[in-house]
């Protein structure tokens, strides 16, 4: 570890920054590209911080956004089961309204080198999480593995975030349905205008994300605003092919002004209630607490979906990378007794409608047909026990869907599964919705919560990290450790399985993919 009062130091647009300098990386931490977001500002358009004098210490990170699940929380999950607070090593954060901030990782700064910068945006759907949610997000092996320049963001979330208030405010408000995504573009405005100083290159900018963050990244691809400032992007366990409408967004809005006591007369007093007292009004009501506050069609940030009915044309030709886990569901990962579960009872269950609940399950409403789709799934993964075939009867729908798409948009696309499994909880989480994280940060050893640490999982997280920043670098993320990775198309489908052993199939499971959804399709 380097720290010093004159090292480490870069000068972006609104004044000096003081890093550190660890195992040959740069850090900076909680550099602001946007204003607190309170009072005045809350529910706006994202304002540029202000300027300050001397040299502003960045050496640790910033607020996380206004948000629920720590201590005090009434309707804080429960996590008894195996992805709680040991698992991914959750921290009660610091939640404030000022809490646009950037965090940078770079091997060099203050020079003339040009190197690809890639844009973390976290999970969490819309609602919560952080860019220093776990810590499996550190960027500091990825870009030194990688030599890469690695960004992370934080932004508004849920009511702060996406409360539709322009169909009862007006005007003033006419930026409230969509202002967490415009805090993305604020950033990705920052990287542009800052990121030279860090040694990355604005015009070589990869935007990634998991889940909620994936589904960020799609939206990104539909924003005008955002159209020149990435070049390639990479959605993890979130492809997103819609977004809310606006008027189911606006409902939300009238529910929570109600039970607020706010009339559409005296609305400018959402500004100055604390946020605290906002929030806490979302979670004390359970009609309330279970409403997702998300982006919408606002036509005028988001004019259209994502990727429905085709891929956005502003973003014609952007390389992607697309893909999730096999087991996102895990349906034994917290449950011991599903375990050895026989096929016979796994028929049983979802004939009989207990198929399962979560993003991650799907529709798996096929009748009397149950057991084809089963046995086709299983005829595909003949080593995997009932209880990880279920998990892969929700499908990966989105996922191919978004990249033939974006094939057709003239993207190069690479397809992946990952399927590497855990040790941890004696292998019954598997490749579960977030285990690929540290892989793709190699951040294995620092996460051994999720990985058990040490030579196996490294091996692989260095394939996929060096994966990642090859594609960040040249639109292809071949690199000689792993096996040729070809681009996407329909008609061989082709897809990366992630593992100890790391092999490309041509779309394994499209005959059972396609008789699920035959099925679904002749039952809705």
């Amino acid at each position: 570890m380097e720290i010093s009062e004159n090292g480490a130091i870069v000068e972006t647009k609104f004044g000096k920054i003081r890093g550190y300098r660890r195992n040959g990386i740069y850090t900076y931490k909680g550099i602001p590209y946007g204003a607190s977001t309170g009072g005045k500002n809350r529910f706006m358009a994202p304002q540029e911080p202000e300027a300050w004098t001397g040299v502003r210490n960045a050496l640790s990170f910033g607020n996380a956004a206004p948000q629920g699940g720590g201590l005090g929380d009434p309707m804080r999950p429960d996590f008894s089961h195996f992805s709680d607070w040991f698992t991914y090593d959750w921290a009660e954060k610091r939640y404030d309204e000022d809490c646009l901030s950037v965090n940078v990782w770079t091997p060099e700064i203050n020079n003339n080198t040009k190197r690809p910068v890639l844009v973390w945006f976290h999970g969490g759907g819309f609602a919560g999480g952080s860019s220093i949610q776990i810590e499996a997000y550190i960027g500091e092996n990825l870009s030194k593995i990688g030599d890469v320049v690695v960004v992370s963001v934080t932004h508004r979330l849920n009511l702060f975030g996406f409360l539709n208030l322009g169909a009862i405010g007006g005007n003033k408000y006419k930026d409230s349905a969509t202002a967490g995504m415009q805090d993305c573009v604020a950033a990705l405005k920052w990287v542009n205008e800052n990121i030279a100083s860090f040694g990355g290159d604005s015009g070589n900018v990869t935007i990634f994300g998991q889940s909620g963050g994936g589904a960020k990244v799609s939206i990104l691809m539909a924003m005008p605003a955002a159209k020149g400032l990435f070049h390639k992007a990479v959605t993890i366990s979130g492809a997103m092919l819609k977004v809310a409408s606006y008027d189911s967004q606006a409902e939300k809005a009238h529910a929570f002004l109600k039970a607020a006591g706010i009339s559409p007369t005296n609305i400018d007093k959402i500004q100055d209630i604390p946020w605290q007292e906002l929030y806490r009004i979302t979670r004390a009501d359970r009609a309330l607490g279970s409403m997702v506050y998300a982006p919408c069609l606002d036509n005028l940030h988001i004019p259209r979906h994502p990727f429905d009915p085709s891929a956005p044309p502003i973003s014609a030709g952007i390389p992607m990378i697309i893909g999730s886990c096999t087991g996102e569901q895990s349906h034994s990962g917290d449950n011991p007794s599903l375990e050895d579960i026989t096929f016979e009872e796994l028929v049983e269950r979802i004939q009989n409608g207990r198929g399962g609940s979560g993003l991650f399950v799907g529709n798996l409403a096929f009748g009397n047909r149950t057991k084809d789709v089963i046995d086709a799934y299983a005829k595909v993964f003949p080593e995997k026990k009932p209880v990880a075939i279920w998990s892969l009867l929700g499908g990966r729908n989105s996922q191919l869907k978004q990249a033939e798409l974006q094939t057709a948009n003239g993207g190069a696309v690479y397809n992946y599964w990952f399927d590497w499994a855990t040790p941890l909880y004696d292998g019954r989480p598997r490749a579960y919705h977030n285990s690929d994280l540290p892989f793709w940060f190699s951040t294995t050893d620092v996460m051994d919560t999720m990985t058990g640490g040490g030579d196996r999982p490294r091996k692989l997280a260095e394939k996929m990290s060096l994966a990642l920043a090859s594609f960040a670098r040249t639109g292809d993320p071949n690199h000689e450790g792993i096996p040729y990775w070809p681009k996407y198309d329909r008609e061989q489908g082709a897809v990366m399985i992630w593992n100890d052993v790391c092999e490309v199939r041509n779309d394994p499971d499209r005959e059972a993919r396609e008789l699920a959804d035959e099925i679904r399709n002749s039952n809705s």
